[in-house]
C-alpha cells in the first residue's frame, strides 16, 4: 500500500471515529408532560443533559438544557431540577417568573443543608464547579389554551455547569449508570418580588399531583469525548426518557442509590425491620400458648423497640430539626414505644402478684395497637415524603394491610380457642396464675 493510500485509509478512521463519538454522546433526556386541560394538574418540564470532558481541570463540564411550560401565562408557583438523590446535598436549579412580562425567567441555583429551604450558592459553595446561566428567555407555546384567550408559555433555559464533577455535595460522576436526579414542583406561590434569592414555599408531598420526585440518567451515555466544545443539547419533542429512567438501572445502581446516602435507608430499614418482622414476630410468640411465650415475647419486642430509637437517632442527626408530619410521628412512635414497654412490665409484674388483669394490662394492649398502627403508617408517610416510587409505596403499604389482618385473624383464633378450652374444663385451673401467664386472654 503506498503512503498516499495509507494517508487516505488513516484519515477517513479518524472521521469514522470522530463521527461515532458525535452518534455515541447522545443527549440524554428526561420530561414528565402536564395536563394541558389543567393548569395546576401535573408538572409539565424536560430536561436534556451531555457532558463533555474539561482538559484543563481533567473533570467533566455539564451543559443542560431545561423548559417548563406555564398554562395561561401564570406567573405562580416554581419549577425545580437537582443533582442527587435527596435535598441534602443536591445541586439544584430553581425557575421561576411572570412569563406575560418583560422580564427573562429567574434561574436561582441553590443547595441545601438538609430538608430545609434551599439557599442561593456562592462560588465558594461550588467547590471548584462554575456555573454559568447561557440563556433564559420566556416563548410562546405552539398553542394557546382554549377557552381562555391567553397562550400558554415555556421557560426556556441553557446553562452550564464547569467541572460540574468538582461539585462537593452529591456525588456527580461522569462513569455513573443511574446517577440520581430530582424534581420539585410548586403551582401556587405568589411571589411579591421576583429575585434570585426569593424565598420558597415547601412544594406538595405528592409526586402524583405535582410534589416532587426522584430520576435516574445514564451519565455514561451522555459523555462526549471530542476535543472541540460541544453544542447545547436539545430537547426533542414528545419524547418522554432518552437513556434515563424512573426508576434505578440494575443492581449494582441500587446500591450506588443506598451508598450516596446511607444513613437515610438505614433508617428506613430498621423502622421496616421493627414494624414488619420484630413486632409482628412478637405477637405471634405470646399468642402461641408455649411455656416460653412470654420470654421470646419481652425479647422480640425489646429487639424492636432497641431499634426504632436507633432509627429515630439517625433520622434526628440527618435532619437536626422536627418540621414534618414524618418526623412528629416518629418522635411521638419512641416516646410511647418506651412507656409501652413499661406497662408491659407492670402489667406482667402485677399479673404475677394477683393472677388477674389490671388497667396496666389494657393499657398496654391499647397503646401496642395504636404503636403498631402508627408504625405502618409513619414507614408508608416516609417513603413518600423521600420520593420512593409508588410500586415501592403500594407494596409497602399493601404488606403492612397483609400482616395487620393475619394479626387480627390469629388473635381472633388464639382467644377462640382458649375459650374452648376454658369450657371444657371441668373446674378452676390450681394455678390460674400460670395459666395466665402463657395463655394471654386479650392482647396484641
Amino acid at each position: 500500500m503506498s503512503s498516499t493510500h495509507l494517508r487516505l485509509s488513516i484519515t477517513i478512521l479518524s472521521l469514522i471515529s470522530s463521527l461515532w463519538q458525535l452518534v455515541a454522546a447522545e443527549p440524554v433526556q428526561y420530561c414528565k408532560f402536564g395536563d394541558s386541560d389543567n393548569p395546576n394538574g401535573r408538572v409539565d418540564f424536560c430536561m436534556g443533559a451531555v457532558l463533555h470532558r474539561n482538559a484543563s481541570t481533567s473533570s467533566h463540564d455539564l451543559l443542560l438544557s431545561f423548559t417548563h411550560i406555564r398554562r395561561n401565562g401564570s406567573k405562580l408557583g416554581w419549577t425545580a431540577i437537582g443533582l442527587g438523590n435527596s435535598m441534602e446535598g443536591s445541586l439544584m436549579f430553581v425557575v421561576y417568573g411572570d412569563p406575560i412580562s418583560s422580564q427573562a425567567p429567574i434561574v436561582s441555583i441553590r443547595g441545601s443543608a438538609g430538608h430545609h429551604q434551599p439557599t442561593l450558592l456562592t462560588r465558594a459553595d461550588a467547590g471548584g464547579a462554575d456555573l454559568r446561566v447561557v440563556q433564559a428567555a420566556w416563548a410562546k407555546s405552539t398553542g394557546a389554551s382554549e377557552g381562555t384567550g391567553r397562550h400558554d408559555y415555556v421557560a426556556q433555559v441553557h446553562l452550564i455547569c464547569y467541572s460540574c464533577s468538582l461539585w462537593p455535595g452529591a456525588l456527580i460522576s461522569a462513569t455513573a449508570k443511574s446517577q440520581p436526579w430530582i424534581w420539585a414542583w410548586n403551582p401556587h406561590q405568589d411571589f411579591p418580588v421576583f429575585s434570585f434569592d426569593a424565598h420558597l414555599e415547601m412544594h406538595a408531598h405528592h409526586s402524583t399531583s405535582g410534589g416532587f420526585g426522584n430520576f435516574f440518567v445514564d451519565m455514561t451515555r451522555a459523555v462526549n469525548n471530542v476535543p472541540r466544545p460541544v453544542s447545547l443539547p436539545p430537547i426533542r419533542p414528545q419524547i418522554a426518557t432518552m437513556g434515563t429512567s424512573e426508576t434505578p438501572v440494575g443492581l449494582r445502581a441500587t446500591f450506588l442509590t443506598i451508598a450516596l446516602n446511607p444513613t437515610l435507608h438505614l433508617h428506613a430499614l430498621l423502622m421496616g425491620i421493627a414494624f414488619f418482622v420484630l413486632f409482628p414476630a412478637g405477637i405471634f410468640a405470646m399468642r402461641s400458648g408455649a411455656k416460653t411465650a412470654f420470654r421470646y415475647h419481652w425479647v422480640l419486642q425489646l429487639a424492636g423497640s432497641t431499634s426504632i430509637f436507633c432509627s429515630m437517632i439517625l433520622g434526628l442527626i440527618m435532619r437536626q430539626s422536627i418540621n414534618t408530619v414524618h418526623q412528629g410521628i416518629g418522635v411521638a412512635i419512641a416516646i410511647a414505644t418506651g412507656l409501652q414497654g413499661i406497662l408491659g412490665w407492670r402489667h406482667h409484674v402485677k399479673l404475677l402478684e394477683t393472677g388477674d388483669r389490671t388497667w396496666l394490662s389494657d393499657a398496654h394492649v391499647l397503646l401496642g395497637r395504636l404503636v403498631m398502627i402508627a408504625g405502618w403508617s409513619n414507614v408508608v408517610i416516609g417513603m413518600m415524603l423521600y420520593g420512593y416510587s409508588i410500586r415501592s409505596v403500594f407494596i409497602v403499604g399493601a404488606l403492612g394491610l397483609i400482616e395487620m389482618a393475619g394479626i387480627i385473624l390469629w388473635v381472633w383464633r388464639t382467644s377462640c380457642k382458649k375459650n374452648v378450652v376454658q369450657e371444657d374444663s371441668e373446674g378452676p385451673s390450681e394455678d390460674p396464675q400460670r395459666k395466665e401467664v402463657y395463655i394471654p386472654s386479650r392482647g396484641l
